[in-house]
């Protein structure tokens, strides 16, 4: 019963492995100007023409590793890049129609001026691209991350950009004077005027939590000034030490944990001149660790 069970796992994670390949790049040339690469990339049993222009309508090159790659007025239409890395990539001018970015990484890449009508960028990761000037009808942004991005003078009639995060966008929507268009308009407006409030909420609820953690150690230190108050008010040791003629405080001695007290006698006539009786009495102490407390009384 075992060794089913073995080879399933194995199964397993053979499979899970090649899900996950970002195939491998047979020939790569990159621009020592712009930094984008092009070439040749093996996946997915294909071998693709990365280059400006060229047309991989079809094609499946879902999980590839297509960082900075060139595809500048390529034509793609229809083909499956979910789960690609396109960061820093150039597909502007290009035909994109019905193609699927969902789930990939697209950061910091550039669309503008390209056509992306139905283009699927579902849960995409879309921050800081430049999407500018597109026509981005009937294209699906759900739950996408746009913030930062640049979508000035984008076409959105029928775009669903329902969960998508458009925090630093710079939005702008192209306009014309059909109903359909200025109705995307408007939803998208009140998108952007959500995300704001969203934003302010956000704001709201850390200002609040930071007037309350200030309230709280402002209550603290009412209570430390009311300490140090209550302290001030006992006398310092030289106060103790002068609190009356001839007093003297006692210390340990320095080769041991005793203390010696002495005591002696005076008599006097006039109470103003005193003479000292023969005889001293003396007494050691050992003092433990911690605090203690003495008293001294005459007895009758």
């Amino acid at each position: 019963m075992k060794k089913p069970t073995i080879i399933s796992l194995l199964y397993f994670v053979l499979t899970s492995l090649t899900s996950f390949s970002q195939g491998e790049w047979i020939e790569e040339v990159i621009d020592p100007d712009t930094g984008l690469r092009t070439g040749k990339i093996e996946i997915n049993g294909v071998i693709a023409t990365i280059d400006s222009g060229v047309d991989l309508s079809g094609i499946n090159l879902e999980g590839a590793d297509l960082q900075g790659a060139n595809l500048e007025k390529a034509i793609l239409i229809s083909s499956n890049f979910k789960g690609a890395n396109l960061e820093g990539a150039n597909l502007s001018q290009s035909r994109l129609n019905s193609a699927n970015f969902s789930d990939a990484n697209l950061s910091e890449s550039n669309f503008s001026l390209s056509i992306l009508q139905g283009t699927n960028f579902s849960s995409a990761n879309l921050n800081s691209a430049d999407i500018s000037a597109t026509n981005m009808s009937n294209a699906i942004f759900k739950d996408s991350n746009l913030e930062n991005a640049n979508l000035y003078g984008v076409n959105i009639s029928g775009t669903n950009f329902s969960g998508s995060k458009i925090n630093g966008a710079s939005v702008y929507p192209f306009y014309n004077s059909s109903n359909e268009s200025q109705q995307a308009i408007q939803n998208f407006d009140l998108k952007v005027q959500l995300e704001q409030l969203k934003a302010m909420n956000l704001i709201s609820n850390k200002i609040e939590t930071l007037n309350t953690r200030i309230s709280e150690l402002a209550v603290k230190v009412q209570e430390k000034d009311e300490k140090i108050a209550t302290l001030e008010k006992r006398p310092t040791l030289e106060e103790v030490q002068e609190g009356r003629a001839g007093s003297v405080i006692l210390t340990v001695e320095p080769d041991g944990d005793n203390i010696t007290l002495g005591l002696t006698i005076e008599q006097s006539d006039n109470l103003v001149e005193w003479t000292k009786l023969n005889g001293e009495m003396t007494r050691t102490i050992p003092i433990p660790d911690g605090k203690k407390f003495y008293r001294f009384a005459l007895d009758k």
